[in-house]
């Protein structure tokens, strides 16, 4: 029989995409039930990166959403993963916008809790006012599209 490691293995020799975020998800899945907390974490964060170009918005904004709710539960534990965290997070406000199914108020509050952990960890504001312009220009509110983007222009980039 198989573990999560096996799994974990046999999905890193795979390029990007679906099948590989396929079998990291059983590596995933096999390393909750073995009770590896840090490693069901970390084969997550590879589902994330598998998918990404994949146009799998509702399934990378499913695995994030775990892996935030870890994070926040023991932020400690999972430390060196706070940066690449808010990488990801990047990531998930660049592209929230293509799913219509998702309200626009749970939008802006996914950017308003981008922006603070950011804020938190000392970024500049550029990526913040950027997302939330391109969000803004999304939803065809142009009065504050233009208003985030004079911010874009004035911020400094991390």
């Amino acid at each position: 029989m198989k573990t999560s490691e096996d799994y974990y293995v046999e999905a890193l020799a795979l390029d990007q995409g679906k099948e590989k975020a396929r079998i990291m998800e059983k590596a995933a899945e096999l390393a909750e039930v073995e009770g590896l907390k840090e490693k069901t974490f970390e084969y997550r964060f590879e589902i994330i990166k598998a998918i990404h170009d994949c146009n799998e918005v509702i399934k990378t904004l499913t695995v994030f959403s775990w892996l935030l709710k870890k994070f926040d539960e023991d932020p400690e534990k999972y430390a060196e993963s706070r940066d690449d965290l808010l990488w990801y997070y990047k990531w998930i406000v660049d592209s929230v916008d293509e799913i219509s199914s998702i309200p626009i108020s749970k939008v802006k509050l996914l950017l308003e809790d981008y922006v603070k952990r950011i804020r938190k960890r000392g970024f500049s504001d550029f990526s913040a006012h950027l997302n939330t312009m391109l969000f803004y220009n999304a939803i065809g509110d142009y009065d504050n599209a233009e208003k985030e983007y004079q911010l874009v222009l004035k911020s400094k980039r991390d």
